[in-house]
C-alpha cells in the first residue's frame, strides 16, 4: 500500500539533495555575516558590542522568513515541473504520487529550517533570547501549510480559469494577512511582537487548511492524469483574442509582412510578451486601485512598487523565453530561427522594451483612472482628492518625471537581467538569483539598523559591489563588441548613459552618505547591461 509512496518520496529526495545544500547555505550566510561583523567590531573599537535579540527580530526575522519561503516555493515549482513529465510513466496511484511529492518537499523544508535556525541559535543568540525573539514553531507550521497549498494550487491551475485565479489570489493574500496578524496581537496600529506560542485555534486552522489542500491536490492531479483537466471556456476565448494581438502589423506600410524577422517578432510577442503584459497590467492596476482605499503612505507605496517589480519578475522572465520542458535554457524556436545572432538579439531587445513601456503606461493609466473612478463613486470627491496616493503625487509633482523614468529603468533592468540569467547555465543562474539579492539586502538592512557603515569596512563593501556592477557591464560590452554582436555605436551610447544617468540621479537619493549614493547610482548601470548580455546569451545558447 505504501510502496509507491516510499518510492516517489525516495526518488524525489535523491534527485534534489543538492538544492538542499544550496538553500541551506544561502539561509546560513546572513548569520555568518552578522557574526563576522560583530567579531570585527569587537576587535576594532567596542569589545562589548553585540547584536541584541530585539534587533535581530526586527531586522532579520521577516527577511529570513521571506528567504526560506521563497526558496522552498521555487524548489517546489522546479520539482513539480520536473516530476509532472514522469507522472504518466510511474506505475503508482495518484494519491501516492502527490503525497510522495508533498512529503519530500516537507522533509526538505524541515531539514533546512532545522539547520538554519540551529546556526542562528549557535552564532547569534543565547537560550532565552532565541526562545523569546526568534519564533520557530509557528512560522515552520505556516510554511508547511503554505507548501501543501502550493501543491494544490499547481495542480488545480492545470485547468486554468479566471474564477480559480481570483480565488487562489485572494486565498494567498488572506494567508499572508493571517500570518501578519500573528505578529500584531494588539492590532496593526501597534508594534510587532514575536509569534512565541501557537494556540490551539491557530494549530487547528493550519491543520484544516493543510488537510483540505492535500486532498484537493490529489483530486486535481487525478483529473490531470485522466486527461480531463481543460481550461474554462472564458479563459480560452480571452487568450484566443489576446493571441490575435501578435498578428496585428502596425507598420505594414514600412516593413515586408512576409520577412523572417517580422514573422519571428510576431511569434515571440504572441508566444511570450502578450501574456506577460496582460498579467502585469492586471496586477499593477489592481495594486494601484487597492492603494486608493488603504491610506497608502510614501513608504507603503514604495513597498507596493517593489512588490509589483521584483516578486513576479522571476516568473515573468520564465515566460519570456526559458524552456521548462527540456534541459535547454532557451525556447527551441529562439535557437533555430534562420537569423543571425545580432538580428535575434535586436528583435528580443525591442520586444522587451515595447513590453516595458506598454505595461508601465497601461498600469498608470488604468490604475490611476480606475482607482480614482471607484474611489469617487464609493467615497466622494473630497475623500478621493485627499487620498494618500494623490497626496503623494502632489508632494512629488516636481519629481514625477524622475520617478517615472526610474520606474521604467527598474522595470526594464529587472525583467531583462533576469531573462538573461535564465539563459545562462542553470546552476550559475540559481546561485546568482539566491545569493546576490540576499547579500545586497543583508548589507542594506545592516546599514539601516546599525551605524557600522561609517567605518572603512562599510565603505569597502558598498564600493566593492559597485565596482563589480561596473566591471561586469564593461566586460560584457567588450566581449560582445569583439564577437561583433553589437556595433561601436552601442558602446558609445552605453558609455554616455553610464555617465549621464548616475550624475542626474546623484542628488535624487534620500541619503547623504557617499557609499550608499554610489551603490544606488551604480544600480542604474544595470539598465544598459542587457544590451550586451542578451546578444551574448543568445549566441551562447545557439552555438553551445
Amino acid at each position: 500500500m505504501t510502496d509507491g509512496l516510499l518510492r516517489v518520496t525516495k526518488y524525489s529526495l535523491s534527485t534534489h539533495w543538492r538544492s538542499v545544500f544550496v538553500l541551506t547555505a544561502v539561509l546560513v550566510l546572513p548569520s555568518l555575516g552578522l557574526r563576522l561583523l560583530a567579531f570585527l567590531r569587537e576587535m576594532s573599537s567596542d569589545p562589548q558590542f553585540m547584536f541584541t535579540p530585539q534587533f535581530l527580530f526586527w531586522g532579520f526575522h521577516f527577511a529570513f522568513l521571506f528567504l526560506i519561503g521563497g526558496g522552498i516555493l521555487l524548489f517546489c515549482l522546479n520539482e513539480l515541473l520536473h516530476k509532472q513529465k514522469l507522472m504518466l510513466r510511474m506505475p503508482v496511484a495518484t494519491a501516492q504520487f502527490v503525497s510522495g511529492l508533498i512529503l519530500s518537499t516537507l522533509v526538505i523544508l524541515l531539514m533546512v529550517s532545522l539547520v538554519s535556525n540551529g546556526v542562528y541559535r549557535l552564532l547569534l543568540f543565547d537560550a532565552d533570547g532565541f526562545r523569546q525573539f526568534w519564533p520557530v514553531t509557528g512560522p515552520t507550521l505556516f510554511l508547511v501549510t503554505l507548501i501543501v497549498v502550493a501543491h494544490c494550487i499547481y495542480w488545480n491551475l492545470q485547468r486554468p480559469g479566471f474564477a480559480r485565479l481570483l480565488f487562489w489570489f485572494s486565498f494567498v493574500i488572506g494567508m499572508c494577512y493571517w500570518l501578519q496578524s500573528r505578529y500584531y496581537p494588539d492590532g496593526f496600529n501597534g508594534y510587532a511582537a514575536p509569534w512565541s506560542t501557537v494556540t490551539w485555534p491557530e494549530f487547528f486552522t493550519m491543520l484544516t487548511v493543510s488537510v483540505t489542500a492535500w486532498i484537493g491536490a490529489i483530486r486535481s492531479c487525478a483529473l490531470v492524469r485522466g486527461g480531463v483537466a481543460v481550461p474554462s471556456q472564458m479563459w480560452e476565448r480571452v487568450w484566443k483574442e489576446v493571441g490575435r494581438l501578435g498578428h496585428v502589423n502596425w507598420a505594414s506600410g514600412f516593413r515586408k509582412p512576409d520577412s523572417v524577422s517580422s514573422a519571428f517578432a510576431r511569434l515571440y510577442w504572441r508566444d511570450c510578451c502578450s501574456s506577460v503584459m496582460l498579467y502585469w497590467v492586471l496586477l499593477g492596476s489592481g495594486l494601484l486601485v487597492i492603494s486608493f482605499f488603504s491610506g497608502t503612505g510614501s513608504w507603503d507605496l514604495g513597498a507596493i512598487v517593489f512588490l509589483f517589480l521584483f516578486f513576479p519578475s522571476f516568473f515573468m522572465s520564465l515566460m519570456l523565453g526559458s524552456s521548462l520542458q527540456s534541459s535547454h535554457q532557451m525556447k527551441g524556436y529562439l535557437a533555430v530561427v534562420p537569423l543571425s545572432d545580432r538580428d535575434i538579439a535586436s528583435i528580443l531587445v525591442r520586444a522587451i522594451l515595447k513590453l516595458v513601456v506598454i505595461s508601465v503606461t497601461s498600469v498608470l493609466l488604468f490604475g490611476l483612472a480606475g482607482g480614482s473612478l471607484v474611489s469617487l463613486l464609493l467615497q466622494g470627491f473630497e475623500t478621493t482628492r485627499d487620498s494618500g496616493l494623490w497626496t503623494i503625487m502632489d508632494e512629488w509633482r516636481f519629481g514625477l518625471i524622475s520617478l517615472g523614468s526610474l520606474l521604467l529603468l527598474s522595470f526594464w533592468a529587472m525583467i531583462s537581467n533576469m531573462t538573461v540569467l535564465l539563459w545562462i547555465p542553470r546552476r550559475a543562474c540559481y546561485f546568482i538569483l539566491f545569493l546576490l539579492p540576499g547579500v545586497i539586502g543583508f548589507f542594506i538592512a545592516i546599514h539601516e539598523n546599525v551605524n557600522l557603515f561609517s567605518s572603512v569596512i562599510g565603505d569597502l563593501i558598498f564600493l566593492t559591489i559597485s565596482v563589480l556592477i561596473w566591471s561586469a557591464t564593461l566586460l560584457a560590452y567588450v566581449r560582445a563588441y569583439r564577437t561583433e554582436l553589437i556595433h561601436a555605436r552601442a558602446l558609445w551610447l552605453a558609455a554616455l548613459f553610464c555617465l549621464v544617468a548616475p550624475a542626474l540621479y546623484w542628488n535624487f537619493w534620500g541619503t547623504n552618505e557617499l557609499p550608499f549614493r554610489v551603490i544606488l547610482s551604480s544600480l542604474l548601470v544595470l539598465a544598459v547591461t542587457p544590451f550586451a548580455t542578451i546578444p551574448l546569451a543568445v549566441s551562447w545558447n545557439r552555438h553551445r
